[in-house]
């Protein structure tokens, strides 16, 4: 119950209660100081200073008797006349004195004890007037008889109601500081009664205000240390609905959204580990394509190199016959030996340009499956580069949820800056292997459709071999009649010299063609080899990638 409610309303409830608890010390002392300040007041305003003012009336007392005697004593008119001035003063000073203890005395003991005083004052002040008139009439002995008789009877019981009055004031002054001092004790008494209880309140709800705080905080301290470690199967059980509740399922919410995004670079590192592998394997492939590829144009252009040789013997023996024409007659076996040797040529010609046609067509075919391997890669890579944009956009998310924890996420923040700079190099290696992709299928293009003119050439010759071969057998048919058919026989030796000359030149652009696709087949080898380096690094990428998620526990 005390664990839902909000910090603040615990706090605003603790201190408030300790503020009351000042306050009701406060009150109470203020009271308590009020009542010891009337008390003094009472003391010393009221008792102290009416038992001044009784003393202040036995001194003028005094004063009268010193006055009464000394009348007697100087029959001196000025001194006497001083004396009387003296006793009159003192008198008034006497009166106004009873009057303000009359006004001002509440206590009823006093106030009756002021009362016998003034009722014995009156018979003094009788008494002294009488003795006053003596005096003054010269009559010393009846003065004297009178003062040391009731005037000394009158003074004594005067004075004596007057000393009775000083007690009064000052016993009542005594327990007026007694009682002062009962309540100043109960005061104190009670003050730390007060302050007692309010300590014991203050230390228990400290203690449980203290350990409803730092009990959470220390379970957070904890999970962020976990997290900083790569832990993060670790989860807050605080069931508070307080901020640090709250706070708790923040965490908890974040824990498990990095988790997941944890697993799911895990799973895109397997991915990427099986694509390298399989762009490895493509690039070991094309590298082996193109060196057949290779091997099959060094054998196509061995055969071209042949085939140009036989030309050149043909068009060799097609000038010494042409040179020779008039005497055909005479050489006609010998003629019949070089025509059979035509014969043989061609035919031999014919077999290489079938082989070259249909080694031009397994070129053709290498070429286009060195093309959809190309695709492949290209796929291979599009599914990388898609690979690497989503970890960055992972790690971003990482170092956002990392910023949002504060001081807790820093270990973590540093983690996702490397998952996102290896995210960056996949990227950029990706985008390398996307740019040597691309050339290879501009070569292998390229390739394909120079081999494809060479398949037209390969048919071409094939068809002018052909075309000799039926030119050599209307020649061996007509040979026996050359003898009557000499300018027929010159016409064919021209045609055979021209059709030999286009073979040659024909021959020759093959050789060319070629040692094209020859260079290219070995551009392409070599293309291949810098992808499966490629491939090589980003899988060793992977690796790296794949150690650095494993520090995390998901």
């Amino acid at each position: 119950m005390f664990k839902n409610i909000k910090i603040g309303t615990r706090l605003f409830f603790g201190f408030g209660i300790l503020l009351l608890l000042m306050t009701v010390v406060g009150l109470y002392g203020l009271r308590s100081v009020k009542v010891l300040q009337d008390n003094l007041h009472l003391i010393s305003d009221d008792l102290m200073l009416k038992a001044c003012q009784a003393n202040d009336i036995m001194h003028n007392v005094n004063v009268i008797a010193r006055g009464l005697r000394n009348i007697i004593i100087d029959p001196d008119k000025d001194r006497q006349e001083r004396e009387l001035k003296r006793i009159a003063e003192s008198r008034r000073k006497v009166g106004e004195l009873f009057d303000v203890l009359t006004r001002t005395v509440s206590d009823p003991k006093g106030a009756e004890q002021v009362k016998v005083s003034a009722e014995l004052r009156k018979r003094y002040v009788e008494v002294s007037e009488k003795y006053l008139q003596l005096a003054v009439a010269g009559r010393v002995e009846d003065a004297r008889k009178l003062m040391f008789g009731d005037l000394r009877e009158a003074q004594n019981t005067y004075l004596q109601s007057l000393n009775d009055l000083v007690s009064v004031m000052e016993e009542g002054a005594q327990e007026a500081a007694v009682h002062a001092d009962e309540q100043a004790s109960a005061a104190v008494a009670m003050i730390l009664a007060i302050l007692g209880a309010s300590l014991a309140l203050s230390v228990a709800m400290a203690f449980f205000l203290v350990r409803s705080i730092t009990g959470p905080v220390h379970q957070t301290s904890e999970l962020a240390a976990a997290m900083a470690k790569g832990d993060f199967t670790t989860k807050l059980d605080i069931a508070q609905k307080d901020e640090i509740g709250h706070m708790a399922a923040s965490l908890n919410t974040m824990v498990g959204q990095l988790s997941s995004m944890i697993r799911d670079i895990i799973g895109d590192v397997a991915t990427l580990s099986s694509s390298s592998g399989e762009l490895a394997a493509v690039s070991k492939q094309l590298t082996s394509s193109a060196r057949d590829t290779s091997s099959r144009a060094s054998t196509v252009a061995a055969a071209a190199e042949e085939m140009s040789a036989n030309f050149h013997s043909v068009s060799a023996a097609m000038e010494q016959s042409s040179g020779n024409v008039q005497m055909v007659a005479t050489a006609a076996e010998q003629m019949t030996a070089t025509v059979s040797e035509i014969a043989q040529s061609t035919d031999k010609a014919r077999a290489i340009a079938a082989s070259a046609v249909q080694q031009s067509q397994l070129a053709t075919e290498k070429m286009g499956a060195l093309g959809e391997s190309a695709t492949k890669i290209g796929r291979v890579t599009q599914m990388i580069n898609d690979i690497s944009e989503q970890t960055n956009l992972l790690a971003l998310n990482a170092t956002i949820e990392a910023a949002r924890a504060g001081d807790a996420g820093k270990g973590f923040a540093v983690v996702a800056n490397e998952i996102k700079e290896l995210a960056r190099q996949t990227a950029a290696a990706t985008g390398d292997i996307r740019e040597q992709i691309e050339g290879m299928q501009t070569t292998t293009a390229t390739t394909v459709m120079d081999i494809e003119s060479i398949s037209r050439i390969i048919a071409e010759i094939s068809e002018v071999i052909t075309g000799i071969a039926t030119a050599v057998e209307e020649q061996s048919v007509t040979s026996n009649d050359i003898a009557g058919n000499i300018s027929q026989a010159s016409m064919g030796i021209t045609e055979v010299n021209q059709n030999v000359a286009q073979a040659s030149s024909v021959v020759a652009d093959i050789s060319r063609d070629i040692s094209g696709i020859n260079q290219q087949s070995r551009q392409v080898g070599d293309a291949s080899g810098q992808v499966q380096d490629s491939a090589q690094n980003l899988a060793a990428l992977a690796v790296q990638l794949d150690k650095l998620m494993k520090q995390f526990k998901v």
